[in-house]
């Protein structure tokens, strides 16, 4: 999945002869910064274990790869419901975004950063690195991720029976 999320990029990227041609160098930081926005508000209602909150910054034909799974709008709302479902409590880090601007209304970023989750079960997943690659398009005024691709190295420590619930 993630070399078909690389071809994408690259015909994405590919559908301009020059990434963000015409536009002034404030409108691509514009662009950045309002696709940044989004990024940052979904890891927000993440954080808050919200899943009706995060999709709304998902386009009704989102297609996410997630490992080897690919999902739709529906399938990726259940699975982080469920997700969320068994969490206790999320902390994120992010340490880098990266965004390039492919024209006024479409553009790739990649979020990169650390997040801990601590399960209801006791048991704490640790991501790291964790790491959203993602299509944004700007979608009636408003940009939505049409394509995303997460992935992470995650670490399970399991709870000792003492401190399972």
């Amino acid at each position: 999945m993630q070399i078909c999320a690389a071809v994408l990029m690259c015909l994405a990227a590919g559908c301009t002869s020059r990434q963000g041609e015409g536009l002034t160098p404030q409108q691509k930081a514009q662009i950045e910064g309002e696709v940044k926005a989004v990024d940052d508000s979904i890891l927000a209602t993440w954080v808050r274990l919200d899943v009706d909150a995060t999709m709304r910054y998902y386009a009704p034909e989102v297609v996410v790869a997630e490992g080897a799974e690919r999902m739709d709008f529906q399938a990726y709302k259940k699975a982080w419901g469920d997700f969320n479902k068994a969490s206790a409590s999320l902390t994120v880090a992010p340490t880098r975004h990266d965004c390039v601007v492919v024209s006024k209304d479409l553009a790739i970023a990649t979020w990169v950063g650390a997040a801990t989750l601590v399960q209801r079960s006791g048991d704490t997943l640790l991501m790291n690195p964790l790491v959203y690659s993602n299509v944004a398009k700007k979608i009636a005024g408003r940009w939505l991720l049409i394509y995303s691709n997460p992935s992470a190295s995650v670490v399970v420590h399991k709870a000792s029976r003492a401190r399972r619930p």
